[in-house]
């Protein structure tokens, strides 16, 4: 599978125009017309109002992460009910459903109980893991194995192969740790928004000619991990 980046970074449109708006907002009051008691009170008030925005942003961007990674782990299924072609799902049908359910419950079970190496238990999965209620079944009895066969470490490393996550799923956590510095930091991401690509982040103070308050060490974990 590949990421659709688009999905995740969707959520940054419109971020540039917000900031720029809350910057004249602040510009209009930082001069000698006001008090620098007003002028500091209008300050809190739209950096928190960029801050907000910019965090409700990013949790916009880890749903979408958690979208995008739950559609790709999901089970494929087979639906019992496809293998009836009448339009209507008559009583008749559910019951014929549930006993073929049932007599399947007690062939997965047979199946399981005779597989004994990781070899034979791996080609039972294979040839039901369409099958919801084998599924669970496999996963309770790959369970016990893990804890009390002889052979439990071998059955760990099956566990680990079919639960696996995809090699593409290592970009979601750089993304993540990205997004999560873009949502605890002070500083705005320049370049977040236009780019949409986390690695084309560069932080900059809030409020031009301030300070950042992104830390040295904080810059330099980044470029270490590719951002």
């Amino acid at each position: 599978m590949s990421i659709d980046k688009k999905r995740i970074f969707k959520h940054f449109e419109g971020m540039d125009q917000h900031y720029k708006a809350q910057l004249e907002r602040y510009n209009q009051v930082n001069n000698d017309k006001y008090s620098l008691e007003y002028i500091n009170k209008k300050k809190a008030e739209i950096k928190k109002a960029i801050l907000d925005d910019k965090k409700e942003r990013v949790n916009k961007a880890k749903e979408e992460i958690e979208l995008i990674r739950k559609k790709a782990t999901e089970k494929p299924f087979k639906d019992p009910y496809d293998e009836i072609k009448d339009p209507v799902i008559k009583p008749e049908h559910k019951i014929m459903i549930e006993m073929q359910r049932m007599t399947n419950m007690m062939m997965f079970k047979e199946e399981l109980a005779v597989a004994d190496s990781v070899e034979e238990l791996r080609e039972v999965y294979d040839q039901n893991r369409s099958d919801k209620d084998f599924y669970k079944l496999f996963q309770l009895d790959l369970k016990q194995r893990m804890k009390n066969s002889e052979n439990s470490s071998q059955f760990q490393l099956l566990n680990h192969e079919l639960n696996q996550e995809p090699q593409e799923f290592k970009e979601f956590k750089n993304i993540e740790s990205a997004l999560n510095m873009v949502e605890h930091g002070e500083d705005y991401p320049a370049g977040l928004e236009e780019h949409q690509d986390y690695k084309s982040i560069a932080f900059s103070q809030l409020f031009p000619g301030e300070n950042s308050s992104t830390s040295t060490a904080q810059m330099v974990a980044m470029k270490q991990a590719g951002y």
